[in-house]
């Protein structure tokens, strides 16, 4: 998981200038006076985001009828030049570096933007900047419409609004599956406050985070096992193998994140006697010397 900065110019601006590129004169009109209608619940957004309340925006949204809802949500469209540039400026970060990774589980590019919340059923935030997350398709598709728990809280990590905590509550578990290391992840909550590890919780849970994890950590796996034979194959003649072991992972230790997925795999992985054992075989199959 990782942060994304807001939209901080103004949301209002962003709308109208999508409505405003409506090659049908009759859906600009139409949505033109949707927004005049319920501008006040569309510029309410701003301030319940700043407060951290969107919560208040799923009680107060307006009812509209079949036809406006339909007009209003076809002003989105992922292709949209507008959308398009939206994406490309959330996932750009402060030093000018675009991360086309999902926010949410960094393992699968982003091919959608999610609306946080739902459109079906809130239809006047479809096209609003700060209900728009840059998303994978696995993530978004298992985000389901629920968005209030039973304590009538958000029900989902929002990444411009929840920091990600500084204690750790992502773990690796290594196991042997035909022969083979195989990754299993989990989330412990520590001391990590009830409300922040819900939303975690729900999110990596119901989203398939977790299992996103477990399915991309093949490639990583065999990543490591690379750079570790490299490794190996440059220090052995004077260290042994569980000292070259070590010291990639303290090194990994000195520059991880504890709770980015990768890293937690790679340590839990040097720690794993699974792994050990196929590093063996990886460096006999290449005929790398090694001191045992």
């Amino acid at each position: 998981m990782r942060n994304l900065q807001p939209y901080t110019d103004n949301s209002r601006e962003f709308i109208d200038g999508i409505i405003s590129k409506c090659t049908s004169n009759e859906k600009k009109s139409s949505c033109q006076d949707i927004v005049d209608r319920y501008g006040e619940c569309i510029d309410e957004y701003d301030s319940a985001f700043e407060n951290d309340d969107l919560e208040r925006l799923v009680v107060n949204h307006p009812e509209l009828c079949a036809e406006e809802k339909k007009q209003f949500k076809s002003l989105y469209s992922y292709e949209r030049s507008e959308i398009s540039h939206l994406r490309h400026r959330l996932l750009t970060n402060e030093r000018g570096f675009e991360n086309e990774f999902c926010p949410i589980c960094e393992v699968n590019l982003v091919q959608t933007m999610d609306h946080f919340i739902p459109q079906e059923q809130f239809p006047l935030y479809v096209v609003h900047p700060k209900n728009l997350i840059p998303s994978c398709q696995t993530c978004n598709q298992h985000k389901s419409a629920k968005t209030l728990d039973g304590s009538g809280r958000r029900h989902y990590w929002n990444v411009y609004l929840d920091a990600i905590p500084h204690e750790k509550f992502l773990y690796c578990s290594i196991t042997e599956r035909n022969g083979l290391p195989h990754a299993t992840f989990d989330l412990q909550q520590g001391d990590i406050d009830n409300r922040i590890f819900k939303l975690l919780e729900n999110t990596m849970k119901e989203q398939h985070v977790l299992k996103t994890y477990e399915a991309g950590s093949g490639r990583e796996i065999k990543r490591l096992i690379n750079e570790t034979v490299a490794y190996v194959r440059k220090d052995a003649c004077t260290h042994t193998l569980n000292d070259c072991i070590e010291q990639i992972r303290n090194l990994k230790l000195s520059c991880s994140e504890m709770n980015n997925w990768k890293d937690v795999l790679d340590i839990a992985l040097l720690e794993s006697t699974v792994f050990v054992r196929c590093l063996r075989e990886e460096l006999e199959r290449y005929d790398v010397p090694f001191k045992n």
